[in-house]
């Protein structure tokens, strides 16, 4: 008779052991239910406050938050219109390094001069973090026709006036071909937020001060 006993308390003891390993085995699963939920409504939240600023950028009566640069050398650009200031510095080159630090130059096309050549001008239009050449561009569009853009080079003022607006596809070379006329060209990846096409803006010389 013992001995029955003793195996029926044996039984339940084991029965409860195992109930006890499926509770705490549910409350495991509930737990990374709950964390993977949270990452999924954050993931939501960075998307929500992307499309946010997309739709004030598309607002032209909202001011446009401005990010300045601190130091210019002797090359830098300006465009001042309303609703639009950009002061940013160029540099002599566009790759990775050089469009950390501001607006790039294709060094195979001109620099600022009365005569001819075309200057082309890059610039990012949206990257993460405070640094403001991650959006130097980032309100390119806001440019029309008829618009001033000013290159300082050398200690001299080269007014440009927008000519045209159009996009191109991102492997589209031609916007680097030199003219005979003094040009400005400038350019930057569209739609914002990805590097599909690019946003290009051409320019004439009209004065030199």
């Amino acid at each position: 008779m013992q001995r029955v006993r003793l195996k029926k308390s044996v039984g339940v003891i084991a029965g409860l052991m195992v109930l006890l390993l499926v509770i705490v085995i549910i409350s495991i699963f509930r737990g990374s239910q709950d964390i993977t939920v949270s990452q999924s409504q954050e993931e939501i939240n960075q998307v929500a406050i992307a499309d946010k600023d997309t739709a004030v950028d598309n607002q032209e009566s909202v001011p446009i938050q401005k990010k300045e640069f601190t130091e210019f050398g002797d090359f830098w650009i300006e465009i001042n219109k309303e609703g639009y200031d950009l002061k940013a510095p160029i540099l002599n080159g566009v790759d990775k390094d050089d469009l950390k630090r501001g607006v790039g130059h294709h060094t195979t096309t001109a620099l600022p001069n009365p005569e001819s050549g075309n200057v082309v001008l890059s610039g990012h239009r949206w990257l993460p973090g405070s640094n403001p050449a991650n959006t130097v561009f980032r309100h390119l569009d806001k440019l029309s026709v008829g618009d001033a853009v000013s290159i300082f080079y050398e200690g001299k003022e080269y007014v440009y006036k927008v000519r045209e607006s159009k996009t191109v596809s991102n492997d589209a070379v031609e916007i680097l071909d030199d003219t005979d006329s003094p040009q400005l060209t400038l350019y930057t990846c569209t739609p914002l937020f990805t590097a599909l096409r690019r946003l290009v803006y051409v320019a004439d010389l009209v004065e030199v001060k």
